[in-house]
């Protein structure tokens, strides 16, 4: 009868044991690799660095603006998208960031989570003394603590899709949290492309795809996947999926994007 161990101790391990064990430690350290980037968090900027003052190794992040007021026609844009009025509809970076932030449940939480720390802090400014008080003065009024936030408890919690719009090329960033092990770790999923005709329908192509700092472009079924993730999701107003299909043409301009229905 064949004794193993005494075979292991005078032969070693096995080729199949070497093969095996060489395979678990790539797939361990490219899983790690792939953890490291994803936590590696983007550097958010105003504006994009000049090329020969880029940090190495570190991704950017520029947010779209979303001024109210220069998205002021937005509603009439909309509501002309909604009832399929024929013509052409430009909307700007602007007029997109606005509509989401109105009309998505991520964008209200967001807007009542600003107004309610601007409150905040408008309170303690006007609670504070100019000078000291005089004596026999009344003490000013306490301001009421805001109340604690609590951190999310799901895994991935994402916040409101913001749109960027640059030389014809597309920018759909989501700021996400991913919440594990009771920390809770701020994510920027970035993509560029353009929009380009399929069959009958016109989508998005992605160019590149940045979850943090990995570059998920390199994974074209990942990318795929992640499309109709988003497509499926409460990210995108209903209104905007249906009347999407309904578009004859759709073209990036420089800073707009014109649809024609």
């Amino acid at each position: 009868m064949r004794n193993r161990r005494l075979e292991r101790a005078l032969y070693g391990p096995t080729i199949y044991e070497v093969t095996l064990g060489l395979l678990l430690s790539i797939a361990l350290g490219a899983g790690l690799a792939v953890l490291f980037l994803i936590f590696k968090p983007a550097e958010v900027v105003a504006e994009m660095p000049k090329e020969d003052e880029r940090k190495p190794g570190v991704v950017y992040y520029v947010a779209g603006t979303a001024d109210a007021g220069k998205a002021k026609l937005w509603m009439r844009k909309h509501q002309a998208l909604v009832d399929g009025t024929p013509g052409e509809i430009a909307f700007t970076e602007d007029d997109l960031n606005v509509w989401f932030m109105s009309s998505t449940e991520a964008g209200k939480q967001a807007t009542e989570k600003a107004a309610a720390a601007a409150k905040t802090a408008a309170a303690k400014a006007a609670a504070k003394p100019a000078g000291k008080p005089a004596p026999g003065a009344p003490a000013a009024p306490a301001v009421a603590a805001a109340p604690e936030e609590q951190p999310p408890t799901d895994l991935i919690t994402p916040s409101v899709i913001n749109f960027r719009i640059r030389d014809g090329v597309v920018q759909v960033g989501l700021p996400t949290t991913i919440t594990t092990l009771g920390y809770t770790f701020p994510v920027v999923a970035q993509t560029r492309g353009t929009i380009e005709k399929q069959g009958d329908a016109f989508v998005f192509v992605p160019e590149t795809v940045l979850i943090g700092s990995l570059p998920l472009h390199r994974f074209p079924n990942a990318v795929e996947y992640m499309k109709q993730r988003v497509m499926s999701s409460a990210s995108l107003p209903p209104e905007l999926v249906a009347a999407w299909k309904k578009a004859k043409n759709v073209t990036v301009d420089g800073k707009t994007i014109k649809l024609t229905i």
